[in-house]
C-alpha cells in the first residue's frame, strides 16, 4: 500500500506542475464563470440555464483533462524508460497501475474542488448541486479507468480516440437501445443490446436534468448507480493490470 501511495503522490506532483494543465484549468474556470452571462440570455430560465451551463463546463473540462493527461500517463513512463528503474526496485506492475490511477484521480479531485467552489460562488449553494458534482467527478474517474485500460496496449493518439469514442457511446446507450427497439431491424436491436450491456452507461451518473427540472432523487437508484460505477472501474483496473503485467520491460 505504501508503494502505491508513493507512486500516486509522485504522479500527482508531476501532473500538477504541468503548464498545459494550468492553461486548461484557467480556461475552465473562466468558462464556468461565463455561465452567469449565458444565463442572462434567457429571460425566464436564467437560473436553470446558468446551472446547466456550469455543470456542462465542469463535465467537459473533466473529460479534456482526463483525456489529455491520462492518455500519455503510462506511455511517457515507458518511452523515457523510467519503468525499468521502477521495476528494478520492489515495485510491482499492479502498484504502478494503481498508483498512476490514484495520482491522476487526486489531481481531478483537487481541480474539481476548485471548480465546484467557483460554481457555488456563481450559482449559489444547494445540497442537490453537491450531489450532481460528486457524480460528475465519479464519471471522470470512470473515464480515467477507460483511458488507462486503452493506454496499456495502444499509443496515446489511439487511446485518446478510443476513450473519447467510449465516452460518446456511453452518453447515448439508452437512447440507442430505445431507437433500436422502435425503429431498428433485428440485427440493429442485437447490436444496440450488446452496446447497452457491455459499454459504460454514463447516463446513470447524469443527475443534471433531475436538479434543473426539480425532479426528486430516487436514492435507491443513486446507490445502484454508485455501485455500478465502482464495480465497472474495478473491473477496468483489473483488466488493465492483467494486460500490463504481461508486458516485458
Amino acid at each position: 500500500m505504501q508503494k502505491i501511495y508513493l507512486i500516486a503522490t509522485n504522479t500527482f506532483r508531476e501532473i500538477i506542475r504541468d503548464k498545459i494543465l494550468y492553461t486548461i484549468f484557467i480556461f475552465a474556470v473562466l468558462m464556468i464563470l461565463s455561465a452567469k452571462f449565458v444565463g442572462t440570455i434567457s429571460l425566464k430560465q436564467e437560473a436553470k440555464l446558468t446551472v446547466d451551463f456550469g455543470f456542462a463546463m465542469i463535465e467537459i473540462f473533466n473529460l479534456i483533462i482526463a483525456l489529455f493527461v491520462g492518455s500519455s500517463l503510462i506511455f511517457k513512463e515507458v518511452e523515457k524508460k523510467l519503468v525499468y528503474f521502477l521495476f528494478s526496485k520492489p515495485i510491482s506492475k499492479t502498484d504502478f497501475v494503481l498508483g498512476k490511477f490514484l495520482g491522476l484521480s487526486l489531481v481531478l479531485l483537487v481541480l474539481n474542488l476548485v471548480m465546484s467552489l467557483v460554481f457555488f460562488v456563481m450559482a449559489g449553494f444547494e445540497i442537490n448541486y453537491l450531489l450532481v458534482l460528486f457524480f460528475i467527478l465519479l464519471q471522470s474517474f470512470f473515464v480515467l479507468a477507460v483511458i488507462l485500460f486503452f493506454s496499456t496496449f495502444t499509443s496515446p493518439i489511439i487511446t485518446l480516440f478510443l476513450s473519447f469514442l467510449v465516452y460518446l457511446i456511453g452518453q447515448i446507450t439508452i437512447n440507442l437501445k430505445l431507437f433500436a427497439l422502435y425503429n431498428g431491424s433485428k440485427a440493429f436491436q442485437i447490436f444496440a443490446d450488446f452496446i447497452y450491456l457491455f459499454m459504460p452507461n454514463f447516463n446513470l451518473l447524469n443527475l443534471k436534468n433531475q436538479v434543473i427540472y426539480e425532479i426528486n432523487f430516487n436514492f435507491i437508484a443513486l446507490a445502484l448507480s454508485l455501485a455500478y460505477a465502482i464495480l465497472y472501474i474495478t473491473l477496468l483496473l483489473f483488466f488493465t493490470i492483467i494486460i500490463f503485467r504481461k508486458k516485458e520491460f
